[in-house]
């Protein structure tokens, strides 16, 4: 890996700076962000983006399609806001240059509507996964794996509103449509499963969640390998219903298995990395194993700094939940800047009526209470 990218980037800077546009600078940096450098793949998808301006100019497709990878690496960034920005001009652009009855439109559609769910606005991200679906459906007919992957966006959006029949009926109808295209040994269909996993959990029916959540295991393992991110994903969410059930021994035996799986497949720094040691800290507390909760606290808290910075809102997350540890051991002086930086963040960036805000706000109350 470290082999390829310092000679992938030799090349495409060497290429890059001839100061005539190349495939490779965007290449190498889709790569980066495959692999997780996020700071690295957004200097190249820039410096893509100045050579794409100066070929091809601002109304073209190619340069949309660049616009639209920058507001990638700011969504894992955990900057939402940007991210929306950036891809509302690849957005103009799509319907300048190819229409609104175009895939390239439906699909910026989707990737904005990915970012207000995770922005906690979730009407607005039914709103443009139905505006996506409603393209997809006049340009590819309503029998496309791409509609059932947009009837399974929908699905979430719904859950979240807590609209669960509604959102029952989409996951069926997505699970109709990508068997009856792509057939049961497909990641497209275990997604969807795994979805309708997390709507039983949701409404705290857990027998049915792991027998969906067990459905979309099986069929990453089958599909595309033990050591995948996928299959890690599933594992990660089995545990997570296990925990649920109080079985916080399995728990563990789950996240460390996906824990495995992630190293071998993103190797050691990755963020997904962090947030499944951040899951092992929950289970630790659970087991009143304060001082392992708050190793693991600390670790993932430092990795997330270094890899999604301060201002991103896992970062801010592993954040509140060191700070409640500390609350509960009664150190209040560590728990108190770690609470209030979180409520501040989470108030600014998703708004009073996320539920990460709204823990916030419960947070900063107990820290009152214990005061």
């Amino acid at each position: 890996r470290a082999w390829y990218l310092d000679t992938a980037a030799m090349l495409a800077e060497r290429e890059a700076e001839q100061g005539d546009y190349t495939p490779a600078l965007g290449n190498l940096a889709a790569s980066l962000l495959e692999f997780g450098e996020l700071g690295h793949a957004l200097r190249l998808f820039r410096r893509d983006l100045d050579l794409k301006l100066r070929e091809f100019g601002e109304q073209h497709e190619s340069t949309a399609a660049t616009y639209s990878n920058i507001a990638v690496v700011h969504q894992q960034q955990g900057r939402l806001e940007e991210a929306l920005a950036v891809y509302a001009k690849a957005l103009a652009i799509f319907q300048a240059t190819q229409g609104e009855v175009h895939r390239n439109t439906a699909d910026t559609y989707s990737n904005m509507a990915v970012v207000y769910r995770y922005l906690g606005r979730f009407a607005d991200a039914l709103e443009y996964f139905q505006k996506a679906l409603k393209i997809y459906e006049a340009t590819v007919g309503e029998s496309d794996s791409v509609v059932a992957e947009t009837h399974n966006s929908i699905g979430t959006a719904q859950m979240h509103q807590g609209r669960y029949s509604d959102a029952a009926n989409s996951y069926a109808k997505a699970l109709t449509i990508s068997l009856a295209t792509i057939g049961s040994d497909h990641p497209s269909t275990g997604k969807i499963y795994n979805n309708m996993g997390e709507l039983g959990r949701s409404q705290g029916q857990f027998e049915p969640a792991l027998e969906n959540y067990n459905k979309a295991l099986a069929i990453f393992q089958v599909t595309l390998g033990e050591n995948h991110v996928l299959t890690a994903s599933a594992r990660q969410n089995i545990a997570n219903v296990l925990v649920d059930q109080g079985k916080c021994s399995e728990a563990l035996d789950q996240y460390e298995r996906s824990l495995e799986t992630l190293k071998l497949a993103l190797g050691e720094h990755h963020p997904h990395i962090a947030q499944t040691l951040s899951n092992m800290a929950v289970v630790h507390k659970r087991q009143g194993n304060a001082d392992q909760a708050l190793q693991l606290y600390t670790t993932a808290l430092a990795a997330k700094r270094a890899q999604l910075g301060e201002q991103h809102y896992e970062t801010v997350s592993t954040m509140m939940n060191m700070g409640l540890l500390h609350l509960d051991q009664g150190r209040l002086a560590e728990a108190a800047p770690l609470l209030q930086h979180a409520h501040d963040f989470f108030q600014r960036q998703l708004g009073p009526d996320h539920i990460l805000s709204q823990k916030s706000v419960q947070a900063l109350a107990m820290l009152k209470e214990h005061s």
